[in-house]
């Protein structure tokens, strides 16, 4: 249970929220999520991406959904002939640096032209990253990708801060979410284990060990890959 009683926030919790900074950043750096992802070595990744393309050819965008313990949160046309999935953290910089360099370009490009469809999937680093999904997945539905992309545009603000829900608190109550709901909302622990459920079935299913992990029509790819290794793959999918 994510604890948000003002006592906590304010005292005890303010103790442990340093331990839990400092367990952030060695779990990122033990995850991949900071410099793993951009050191890995080459052949191994092109190794990944070939194995994964004999599975692709298989793999029908449909086949990608509705495999998780919460409803999909989707960006596009449901028929669009290429499924993007991300596995990402809330409080991972490469998944922040995705969301600010590379997706605006997919959404623009494919998205938002009925090429692609992009699903967010739930991959918890730590406590932080998961009380902030819990709260994405508490805003009005409509604001849902809204709230995700300010989250990740601060994410040095909230992410670093000493008292990192105090803040969280702030960008929460700006989308219509008041105090007494953000803290129920953390207190959901059934919300709470079924994103721990989307996170466990990511990891048996593609094998995903670190942030962000992309599924695209079967082929997985790691890392915050670039626009035009996304338009690499997309192309024998689009007509």
């Amino acid at each position: 249970m994510i604890h948000t009683d003002n006592t906590l926030r304010r005292g005890k919790f303010r103790t442990s929220i340093i331990n839990i900074c400092f367990t952030i950043f060695v779990s990122l750096v033990l995850a991949g999520c900071f410099e793993a992802s951009e050191t890995e070595d080459t052949s191994k990744k092109q190794t990944e991406t070939n194995t994964a393309s004999s599975n692709a050819s298989s793999t029908s965008p449909s086949n990608l959904e509705g495999e998780g313990s919460l409803p999909e949160k989707i960006l596009g046309n449901k028929d669009a002939p290429v499924t993007i999935i991300e596995y990402s953290s809330m409080t991972c910089p490469h998944c922040a640096a995705f969301h600010r360099n590379t997706l605006p370009d997919l959404k623009k490009k494919y998205i938002d032209t009925g090429k692609a469809k992009y699903i967010l999937r739930e991959f918890p680093l730590d406590d932080l990253a998961t009380a902030a999904f819990m709260l994405a997945r508490c805003v009005d539905p409509e604001k849902y990708f809204p709230f995700i992309e300010v989250l990740y545009q601060q994410q040095r603000t909230w992410a670093r801060a000493q008292n990192p829900l105090d803040v969280l608190l702030s960008i929460s109550k700006q989308a219509g979410v008041t105090e007494e709901k953000f803290n129920a909302c953390l207190q959901d622990r059934t919300l709470e284990n079924n994103i721990r459920k989307v996170r466990e079935h990511g990891g048996a299913k593609y094998n995903v060990n670190s942030t962000p992990t992309f599924v695209v029509n079967g082929q997985i790819l790691r890392g915050a890959e670039s626009l035009a290794t996304f338009e690499r793959i997309m192309a024998p999918h689009i007509k």
